[in-house]
């Protein structure tokens, strides 16, 4: 076993009502009670995502200040310009408003993309001051995933006549909250305040989604008002941004993300964008699903930022230029190659640390550090060795003044509030429960170190190094039918909050000797039988010893639908397996 196997507690009562309200099968509302699924309302709005679902932008706090202003930067003709952030959320979010304002014909001076290694993230001294060479005549500063903790950088841009929107979804240190002439966020709320569900909810929204609720409030806002202008943009073009942005910030697919996802997926697949269109030919994809954005798309437009400029992204996805396209995505290609060879060297390099010293018993978390260490990559690194590991992990680089790491949890552990814990020993630091960047004194390393450890100690236990495996229901090969499967894949987009199914069948025993499969003979392919007819083939991806036993075996898997021959077959992903019991 790799995994500890945890079932979904479930009402058997409350499920079979919930099936028979819904009219589905007793499976499918099992499984989406374990979604957190429990009334007929929500089984409906999960199961049809439609876009009229969206909830009204206007709930997001400051949204009117935002909109009102910005309106009257149109009347005005007043200059505007986005300040965004390097990583593909901050690229989507950007790129939409760029798109918006362009096509709309608003005095749109253009986005600003900080440098990673130069000017760091958000609104530093460094990146304002490149910001407004390069748009000195700006009147309005929209700062786009990011700003909801430079309350420094937005008083000083307002001290010289700008009027500064952070349009945002990062957590807000109120002791320190900036006073733009709005704050577009979600957490923008008075602390201690309890928070309202449908706010709530919209705190699970990325930047890229945020921008697409400040488009779709400034074009609501100017129908009522009966501008003309406004009727000349279809929200809808932009939802496949939407869902790059979302997906790749590895918020929860749920509510309006799922919204977002589930139709920004269907336009890549139908009508790709120029720049998409290249990007996914470099990348030897056809159909787009959610894991194909993770591990495809979302690392090669995060590769700009990462290792040189993240402009060379955005005009990826903006350019109407088929031999532009063309090239930047061969440039991006180029540079993701050399991403990954940086993280692997230093993934390895920690994990090889680690191995010589960690004590599970007494490390809670791991924090390692090396100036050789490109700052650009290390917080992928860290998300191989919390994997590895099962801790939460922080690897820091830095320029021989002061370290800047980043920083990548493990579920049960909130990131960003263990750096509020911490913070007395840090410069900066900002982020969300998952994953965080941090800033702190060369000489406050060890004691950065204990106070994290201290934090982790009070939320996990040696068992987090094997991690949960989250088991959905137990079940016979015969329940896995391709009907059964294609009401199951109802469920998807699957992602972050919203797992693909993992099934249990109990006492199944090889039907047929298994077989190796793949470079290095790397894969595992199993025949399997639970005493009914049926033998369904199964495959343990990059296996490791020892070798499953002829049976009888306990298998958790993930099924999948196969088109063989022109027949739909049941294939399984095992997830993992155990001996079973008497």
């Amino acid at each position: 076993m790799r995994y500890f196997w945890k079932f979904h507690q479930f009402e058997p009562v409350a499920v079979e009502e919930l099936a028979s309200r819904l009219g589905v099968s007793s499976l499918m509302a099992r499984c989406l009670w374990n979604r957190e699924v429990r009334s007929v309302e929500e089984g409906e709005s999960f199961l049809a995502p439609f876009l009229k679902k969206l909830g009204d932008p206007f709930l997001v706090p400051d949204m009117e200040k935002a909109v009102e202003r910005l309106l009257l930067a149109r009347e005005l003709n007043e200059p505007i310009t986005i300040f965004g952030d390097y990583d593909v959320d901050g690229i989507t979010a950007a790129a939409i408003l760029n798109e918006f304002f362009l096509r709309l014909g608003w005095n749109f001076q253009g986005c600003y993309l900080p440098i990673r290694m130069e000017e760091g993230y958000g609104l530093s001294q460094e990146g304002i001051d490149h910001c407004m060479e390069g748009y000195p005549e700006t009147r309005v500063l929209l700062a786009v995933d990011c700003g909801s903790t430079s309350a420094e950088g937005i008083e000083r841009l307002q001290k010289s006549g700008l009027d500064v929107i952070v349009i945002d979804h990062h957590q807000i240190d109120h002791a320190e909250k900036p006073c733009p002439q709005a704050l577009v966020n979600p957490r923008n709320v008075p602390e201690g305040q309890p928070v309202e569900r449908e706010l709530a909810e919209l705190q699970s929204l990325c930047s890229a989604g945020l921008a697409f609720k400040l488009a779709h409030a400034i074009l609501k806002r100017a129908r009522d008002r009966d501008e003309e202008w406004a009727r000349e943009f279809d929200l809808k073009e932009v939802l496949d941004l939407v869902a790059l942005g979302t997906i790749a910030d590895l918020v929860k697919l749920k509510g309006e993300n799922r919204i977002f996802v589930e139709h920004g997926l269907r336009r890549i697949n139908q009508a790709p964008r120029l720049g998409l269109q290249e990007l996914l030919r470099s990348s030897r994809r056809r159909l787009v699903l959610v894991d194909d954005v993770s591990f495809y798309l979302a690392p090669r437009l995060n590769a700009a930022g990462r290792l040189e400029d993240a402009q060379v992204a955005l005009e990826l996805l903006t350019t109407t230029e088929p031999a532009l396209a063309f090239r930047l995505a061969q440039q991006l290609e180029q540079v993701n190659q050399e991403r990954k060879g940086l993280q692997n060297r230093i993934a390895e390099e920690v994990i090889s640390r680690v191995r010589r010293n960690f004590d599970p018993e007494k490390d809670f978390v791991i924090v390692e550090g090396s100036f050789d260490w490109h700052i650009g990559v290390i917080g992928i690194a860290a998300a191989q060795v919390a994997k590895q590991f099962r801790r939460p992990v922080v690897i820091l680089g830095g320029n021989g003044h002061t370290w800047r790491g980043s920083c990548r949890s493990v579920e049960g552990f909130d990131m960003a509030e263990a750096l509020r814990q911490c913070e007395g020993l840090l410069l900066k630091h900002g982020g969300h429960s998952m994953a965080a960047g941090v800033e702190l004194e060369l000489n406050q390393l060890e004691n950065f170190r204990q106070c994290l450890n201290k934090a982790a100690h009070k939320a996990l236990g040696t068992e987090t190094i094997k991690p949960n495996l989250l088991l959905d229901a137990e079940v016979k090969f015969s329940d896995v039918t391709p009907e059964r499967l294609k009401e199951l894949f109802g469920l998807a987009p699957f992602g972050m909050g919203n797992p693909s199914l993992a099934l249990v069948v109990r006492r199944a025993r090889m039907a047929r000797p298994w077989r190796k499969f793949g470079q290095m003979h790397r894969h595992l392919k199993l025949f399997l039988n639970d005493g009914g007819s049926e033998i369904v083939e199964g495959v343990i991806w990059n296996f490791e010893e020892p070798l499953p036993p002829e049976g009888p075996l306990d298998v958790a898997f993930e099924p999948t639908l196969d088109n063989f021959g022109g027949q739909e077959v049941v294939r399984l992903k095992i997830l993992d397996w155990k001996e079973s019991e008497d």
